[in-house]
This record gives structure tokens, C-alpha cells and sequence, in this order.
């Protein structure tokens, strides 16, 4: 018996539209006379769910980092929830233009500072990033969204020029952002690569607290410690003792490791080369800790750092 097609309802509710705006995304389904999606019912006969033609549809996690300009995008063109809008390929990489579904509304209590304190302890808990969007009863059977704060428990700052700090997910090749190697003699750099959130191989977030700070990597990211090595942030244990940007000593007062869906934020190269041995212009200041960069964390994988420095 040929598959049948699912009820609207299956297609266009929750966690399976956005499962198939993923699927869809696959340019390989479009090698097929009609592109679609089959879906698996528990007890039931499996049904598919068509892909639109005319639309290329965006991976989930880059309308998710670009949620903000989506929303806005669609209550300008009063675009209702579920259709699309088309959001621009990155400069750079030719990557063609793509379509992203519009979420529930914006909610207008989110300022509310008891829904904030609901919000954020919500985003904290299951390790959302910022602007991930918390979905909301409006009240009457309508859904609004608020999104997680910048201030989100995995917020990422990047220290850049003028003793300031920006967020990590929000920075581009070409920013400038502050640099040192193990000297941690700071100055500024232009960032060369950055990767995409919808590249990373699923895999568990280490959030690491120490001296009062708290910072949340993958288990391959290094990370200087108070001798000045770079360690693999999933070797990180309560009582060592890390090296803080400003040169001041940090003590680990807890390690969590987050479920592996927790962390698709970017990461920043400031080189395609192997790093030098003094890792000059390859360490950067995120959150007041000092972590090598994606060109360090890549050659430590394929074991090609120096073994002065490096410590596994």
C-alpha cells in the first residue's frame, strides 16, 4: 500500500514542522519527483509530509540565532505563524538565500520581571542559548514566544579593543577581538573564520565555574590552566586551578556537562595555520578565561601542538 500523505495537522505542529523544515533543507531530497518527508507514528502506518518547492528552507539552528531579525521580519509583513520568511546567505560562503518559519508573536509581558526570572531560569536549566525563543501561553489557546537574555547561562563574551567585552555569537569575520598568546600580553586582531552553529557535530557542553565566573565549551576546547598549559576542557576537574585573562589564578568550583543538544554557538579562528609556540594571536578572552582558538582546538585534535604546551 502506497504512503499517504499526513494531515496538516501532523505537519504543521510542534517538533515535526521543524523536523521537516530541516529534512527539507537537504538538497538531496530534491532528487526525488516530489520531495517529502516520511514520518513515523507510533501504532500507526507511517505517512509523509511534502516538502514546498518553491521554498529552500533553512536549517532550525540558523533561524534559531537569527530569531530576533525573524520575528521582526515577520510582524512587519504581518506574516501569520508557520509560513516563511526568506532570510540572506552569509557573505562569504555561498550559501543562496533561505527560508526560515515564522514562530509565535512576540509576547508583550516579557518584561515582566517575573516572567524574565521564569525565562531566563528556563533557558538556564536546559542550556538555551541567547535568543532561543521560550514559548509562552497568551491566554485563550494563543502561544507567544520570549526569548532567552543575553545574560543567558551560556552567554558567551569575547573581550575586544576599549576594555570591553562583546557577545561571542554575535561577532563576524573581520571584528577585531582581543588576542595574546601564553605572555597574556593582549592586543587587537581581525577574526579570519568563523563557523556556523549548523556545522557542529552534536556533542555535550562542559560548563565549568571558577572564581566566580562561569564558562560553557565542548570537551575538545582548550583551555590554560594555571601552568600555562592547554588543557582539553572535558579533562577539567573540581580543584584545578585555571588561568583568568587578567593573569590572576581561578579555582574550579564545579563542573556541570550539559545534554548534547546545548551548545551550537560559534567559534572564532584567527589563522588557518598551526599556532606557534608561544600561541601568539591564538588565545582569546571569553568570559575572563583564556581559550585557544578554533585554528588551536583543530591542530590539538589532529595532535599537532606543541607538547610543551599541550597537555592531554
Amino acid at each position: 500500500m502506497a504512503m499517504k500523505k499526513c494531515d496538516a495537522k501532523i505537519c504543521d505542529n510542534g517538533s515535526t514542522f521543524w523536523a521537516v523544515t530541516q529534512m527539507c533543507s537537504q538538497d538531496k531530497l530534491w532528487t526525488i519527483p516530489t520531495p517529502r518527508v516520511p514520518i513515523a507514528r507510533e501504532g500507526e502506518d507511517m505517512c509523509y509530509c511534502e516538502c514546498v518547492a518553491d521554498k529552500r528552507y533553512c536549517f532550525k539552528p540558523d533561524c534559531v540565532s537569527n530569531i530576533t531579525p525573524v520575528i521582526l521580519a515577520c510582524s512587519s509583513d504581518q506574516i501569520k505563524y508557520q509560513d516563511f520568511v526568506t532570510m540572506p546567505g552569509d557573505d562569504g560562503t555561498g550559501s543562496k538565500n533561505c527560508q526560515c518559519p515564522c514562530p509565535h508573536p512576540m509576547c508583550y509581558f516579557c518584561a515582566d520581571p517575573d516572567v524574565a526570572e521564569f525565562v531566563k531560569a528556563s533557558c538556564d536549566d536546559s542550556g538555551w542559548w541567547p535568543g532561543y525563543p521560550v514559548v509562552m501561553s497568551a491566554g485563550g489557546g494563543n502561544m507567544c514566544t520570549c526569548l532567552c537574555p543575553d545574560d543567558a547561562a551560556k552567554a558567551m563574551r569575547v573581550a575586544v579593543p576599549g576594555d570591553a567585552e562583546e557577545l561571542l555569537h554575535t561577532t563576524h569575520v573581520g571584528d577585531m577581538v582581543m588576542t595574546a598568546g601564553t605572555d597574556l600580553k593582549w592586543k587587537p586582531t581581525s577574526v579570519v573564520a568563523r563557523t556556523k552553529m549548523s556545522n557542529f557535530t552534536p556533542t555535550i557542553g562542559i560548563k565549568v565555574t571558577a572564581g566566580g565566573s562561569a564558562i560553557t565549551l565542548i570537551p575538545d576546547q582548550r583551555v590554560m590552566n594555571a601552568r600555562k598549559l592547554l588543557v582539553p576542557a572535558i579533562t577539567i576537574a573540581v580543584g584545578d586551578v585555571l588561568m583568568g585573562a587578567d593573569g590572576q589564578e581561578r579555582a574550579v568550583s564545579e563542573v556541570e556537562h550539559l545534554p548534547v543538544y546545548a551548545y551550537p554557538i560559534p567559534f572564532l579562528a584567527f589563522s588557518h595555520d598551526a599556532p606557534p609556540d608561544d600561541y601568539a594571536g591564538r588565545l582569546l578572552s571569553l568570559n575572563g578565561f583564556v581559550v585557544g582558538d578554533y585554528s588551536t582546538q583543530i591542530h590539538a585534535m589532529l595532535g599537532g601542538l606543541n607538547d610543551r604546551l599541550a597537555d592531554d
